[in-house]
Parts: structure tokens; C-alpha cells; sequence
């Protein structure tokens, strides 16, 4: 990813789509307000990302760095109200907030994360400097969301046939069409976002 605009574009079409489906989510929601909070969560985290992945600069980093960390504390609010999933949305809020101090802290790197995924190049640094300065949290972040990416696969995967089902037994009806406000698709809308945070961590 070090150095090439395409792969910021293709971040930034990722988590830009997964964005729009959490917030249609949260629209379609039948559980309340209180079921509306995790998907409009994920659709402002989903916004966030695609901003950080542009390969040309759109915000402050310090925009983003206020954007993440009110995220953070949102989750963290929802996860004394015990909403689900907010074990997860802390750790993704708090690898935005540590992505953007790192981007901040960096020299001559001042507006979005898309020149750390694409652009270490235009600041005329050699791809070898990115990956031998890759710092150790980065390495243990990418893993756990490439993992939670693998976990949220799974729940994609159709239900096995019974071992034991006959040939000439009358099938169940087939699953529903799929809706908005699926577990099916809450589960595209993660997986998404989690690869998305997985390749920023990588081209950090």
C-alpha cells in the first residue's frame, strides 16, 4: 500500500459504502433509539475512515483527532448501557485516536491519514523507512482486526445441511430476503470497517 494512491481510493470507497449501509441500518431499525446507537456509531467511525484514507488531504487531523475521540466516548457511554459490540467499537475508536497522534506526531504529515496509506512517497521517504518504523501496537491492532475480519466472515456463511436430512423430505422454506437492519448485513457493515482498519494500521 506504501506510496500508491489507488489503494487510499479503494480504502476510502470501502469504508465511504460501509458508512452509508450503517446509517441506513440505523434508519431501518425497529429497536429503538436505543438499537439505532451501535449503527450510527459505525456510520460515523465508516465517515471517519474514509476521510483518513483520501490520498489528498480533506481535514485537519485534528478534526479527526476531536471526531475519534467523541467516538470513543460514545462507545464507551453504550458500553455502560450495556449495548452490544461496544467492546469492540472502544477498540476500533481508540486505534483511530492512536492512528491520528501518530499522524499528528509525525513531521511534514499534517492532514489526512490517505498520505500515510498512500503518500510516503510524495514526502519523498523511502518505502523501507514506513515499514521499519511500523511501531509494535500498530502490528497487535492489525492482528486482532484482521481476526474479528475472519469472525465476521464466518457469520456470513450459509447454514450447513443436516448430516442426517433425507432426499425426499420436504425442504424448509428458504431464508428471507435480506433487510437493512439484518444480522447478515451488520456483520458486512464489521467486516468491512475491520479490514478497512486493518490495511491503516499496516501502511502506518
Amino acid at each position: 500500500m506504501h506510496g500508491s494512491a489507488w489503494s487510499g481510493w479503494l480504502l476510502t470507497g470501502l469504508c465511504g459504502l460501509a458508512s452509508a449501509v450503517c446509517f441506513v441500518r440505523a434508519r431501518a431499525s425497529a429497536s429503538g433509539p436505543r438499537g439505532r446507537q451501535s449503527p450510527l456509531l459505525e456510520a460515523l467511525m465508516g465517515g471517519g475512515m474514509a476521510l483518513m484514507a483520501l490520498p489528498a488531504p480533506a481535514v485537519p487531523a485534528t478534526f479527526l483527532l476531536v471526531l475519534f475521540a467523541g467516538a470513543l466516548l460514545w462507545s464507551a457511554a453504550l458500553l455502560l448501557r450495556r449495548v452490544p459490540h461496544q467492546g469492540h467499537h472502544l477498540v476500533e475508536g481508540g486505534a483511530m485516536v492512536y492512528m491520528t497522534v501518530l499522524m499528528l506526531d509525525s513531521p511534514g504529515e499534517h492532514g489526512t491519514t490517505g498520505e500515510v496509506a498512500g503518500g510516503h512517497a510524495a514526502h519523498g521517504e523511502p518505502v523501507a523507512h514506513a515499514t521499519a518504523g511500523v511501531p509494535s501496537p500498530s502490528v497487535f491492532l492489525a492482528v486482532y482486526f484482521l481476526l474479528y475480519a475472519l469472525l465476521a466472515a464466518r457469520r456470513l456463511l450459509p447454514a450447513r445441511v443436516p448430516h442426517g436430512a433425507h432426499h425426499g423430505a420436504p425442504t424448509a422454506p428458504g431464508p428471507p430476503p435480506l433487510g437493512a437492519d439484518s444480522p447478515e448485513v451488520a456483520a458486512a457493515c464489521r467486516l468491512a470497517l475491520a479490514l478497512g482498519m486493518a490495511a491503516m494500521l499496516i501502511a502506518m
